[in-house]
């Protein structure tokens, strides 16, 4: 019996662990990679901008263009440095927003799953970020398109 219940216990302990994972997979669903993992640049996206963020910046934006095409999803890359991302704002070229809902936090060396853009292909003007470095260091924002 004693036997049986440490099983049970430990069942539930790697049960909590496992939803906990989950938990914080959806509420800031920035994934971590390493130099082993396949690139974005490798797996079809087009880097169209980055900015270098300060600690303590509370708005960056990267200026995108007509020239770099046109776009279906975006993913954000963070590297070096924590921050943690509070609104998104895509500005397209026809002047039109879309802002999806997000609020992620991203350790250093991770990225956000795909955010699909409204509509086709679209070109994009630009990106703006409100955000909150997490650490003194700087980090460095990539942006990639689809």
């Amino acid at each position: 019996m004693t036997r049986y219940l440490g099983l049970l216990g430990v069942v539930l302990l790697a049960t909590a662990a496992g939803c906990q994972a989950e938990a914080h997979a959806t509420t800031g669903p920035a994934e971590p990679h390493s130099n082993g993992d396949v690139r974005l640049e490798h797996a079809g996206w087009e880097k169209i901008g980055q900015r270098e963020v300060q600690p303590h910046v509370e708005h960056e934006a990267v200026e995108v263009g007509r020239a770099d095409g046109r776009f279906k999803a975006l993913v954000i890359e963070v590297k070096e440095a924590p921050i943690e991302l509070f609104d998104v704002v895509v500005t397209f070229g026809d002047g039109e927003r879309f802002e999806p809902k997000t609020r992620l936090v991203f350790d250093a060396n991770t990225r956000s799953r795909q955010i699909d853009l409204p509509g086709n292909e679209r070109v994009i003007k630009r990106i703006d970020f409100k955000m909150a470095g997490l650490s003194q260091g700087t980090a460095r924002v990539e942006v990639f398109g689809r």
